[in-house]
């Protein structure tokens, strides 16, 4: 009685191990059958079995399995977090989630109660001229235009209070104006001493008769006649174009290496912003500026003075009055 009873409990173990083997289809077609180690068979390196005879096979990749054993792997707990990315989800699945995707990214806007309008922009000529770029561009070419008329007025001998004016209130217009216009000519210092005195009223009063029984008053003495010198010249700016061509034309014997008989007891004065300066010939001229040899005791320096700064150039006899 009991040699069959373990003949019987000997077929149900065989026939619950065939019961719980596993059959693994691959992807080239071979099978993989065995028993499933439970915490051991799947990994993430592949699933391993226990086959028929006692031993263990090798671990098969998961990428190797086919579709279908795959599809029938995700109902296994331990196989499910290596199988499920290699699965493909189902068209229907894939639509859904697209859907929900859709439908996220979806703005809705909803209305604003009591929401304020935004004002109408201005025109594009009205937002230029309030810009801040525009108002400085606008205050450069203002005062260019101001100085550029100051340097017109001095190049064509007109007075600067009338350029300047003018091309305050046409800024360009009036500077480019006075430049098409000839250049006034220069007054002789005779012309400047006439109207000088013609503004100061110094015109002589004439003589009243004298009675007839008055006597005649007597003679009066010449005083002594004092040394002659030769005119002082005053050269003003505004009165003339101090340049290079200034100096060469009016100044062409101080600029020799050695003076005349006639130019060794002249003395030139230059005012200029620096200062003045008194000296006896100049020693070189550049296009920009000129070099004035001044007497420093027994020897002599070189000054430079650009002729933008010049002022006034006077040439005078060294015993002479200043004017």
């Amino acid at each position: 009685m009991r040699r069959w009873f373990y003949i019987g409990l000997l077929w149900c173990v065989a026939a619950f191990g065939l019961a719980a083997a596993e059959t693994f289809v691959l992807s080239d077609g071979s099978t993989l059958v065995g028993d499933l180690i439970p915490r051991s068979s799947f990994n993430r390196d592949g699933v391993m079995v226990k086959t028929p005879d006692g031993k263990f096979s090798r671990r098969v990749p998961y990428k190797q399995l086919s579709k279908e054993t795959l599809q029938r792997l995700l109902s296994h707990p331990e196989a499910r977090p290596f199988v499920e990315p290699l699965v493909e989800p189902p068209p229907e699945a894939i639509q859904i989630v697209e859907e929900t995707k859709r439908e996220n990214r979806e703005i809705k806007v909803k209305p604003v109660p009591n929401k304020l309008e935004m004002p109408a922009a201005p025109p594009k000529f009205i937002a230029l001229a309030y810009s801040p770029v525009t108002l400085l561009l606008f205050i450069l070419i203002y005062g260019g235009s101001i100085y550029g008329a100051y340097e017109i007025a001095i190049f064509k001998n007109r007075p600067a209070w009338l350029v300047c004016g003018t091309a305050a209130v046409l800024p360009v217009l009036g500077a480019v104006l006075f430049l098409l216009l000839p250049a006034a000519p220069v007054k002789s210092q005779e012309q400047l001493a006439a109207e000088a005195a013609a503004a100061e009223g110094a015109q002589p009063a004439e003589a009243e008769p004298l009675p007839e029984d008055m006597p005649p008053p007597p003679p009066e003495e010449e005083a002594p006649a004092g040394p002659q010198y030769p005119p002082t010249q005053v050269f003003a700016r505004g009165q003339f174009i101090i340049n290079r061509r200034f100096f060469e034309t009016k100044f062409a014997p101080y600029l020799k290496p050695v003076l005349g008989d006639e130019e060794k007891d002249m003395q030139i004065i230059v005012r200029s912003a620096r200062g003045e300066y008194t000296g006896q010939k100049f020693s070189k001229i550049t296009p920009n500026e000129i070099y004035l040899l001044v007497a420093k005791g027994p020897a002599t320096e070189e000054i430079k003075l650009p002729f933008i700064e010049i002022t006034e150039v006077i040439l005078k006899h060294k015993d002479a009055p200043m004017p």
